[in-house]
């Protein structure tokens, strides 16, 4: 199955790229999903919001995708060209589960919470992180998106608009 970047939403763009500078500046050849979700908590959106109702310590996710990315090998000297953009089989994987869940969801783009579905039901270097609280993260994604589709390259626009802009006069 071949990804297009088209296909998928800003933040997730954004991610990978940011996922790419991180691999380059750490001296690995690969983009990992380690590196993606690193990048995903570098900001406070849609990534953390879900860990965050699944009752997930952000820093302690950091730690442990930080000691998971400590790992991995490193490669210098004068023929490694750090410039070129690869793709760990994981990520290839998740990215590949991602594209099928856009598809079963009918989506229009893969975005952050597919990708983080993806981890978990197949089963990649990062799924023993979230696969405890694996219902939480389904809830969370359930009320987040509520029954909003994702249409746009820019979904987490539109989620929890009331809860964001809105007052709730009872309380």
């Amino acid at each position: 199955m071949r990804l297009d970047i088209n296909q998928m939403t800003t933040s997730l763009q954004e991610g990978l790229m940011t996922a790419k500078r991180m691999a380059t500046n750490k001296g690995h050849q690969e983009v990992d999903t380690v590196h993606l979700f690193l990048s995903f908590l570098q900001e406070d959106h849609l990534f953390t919001n879900i860990l965050r109702r699944s009752d997930f310590t952000i820093e302690n996710v950091k730690q442990s995708l930080q000691h998971l990315l400590e790992r991995k090998p490193r490669v210098s000297g004068s023929g490694v060209d750090l410039n070129s953009f690869y793709l760990t089989n994981d990520l290839r994987k998740t990215l590949s589960k991602a594209e099928e869940l856009r598809l079963q969801w009918q989506d229009n783009y893969i975005s952050i919470e597919h990708v983080l579905w993806a981890v978990i039901v197949a089963k990649t270097n990062v799924t023993d992180l979230f696969l405890m609280k694996k219902e939480d993260i389904k809830q969370a994604i359930e009320e987040i998106r509520g029954n909003q589709k994702v249409t746009s390259q820019n979904p987490e626009g539109t989620y929890e608009v009331l809860h964001k802009y809105g007052r709730d006069l009872v309380e």
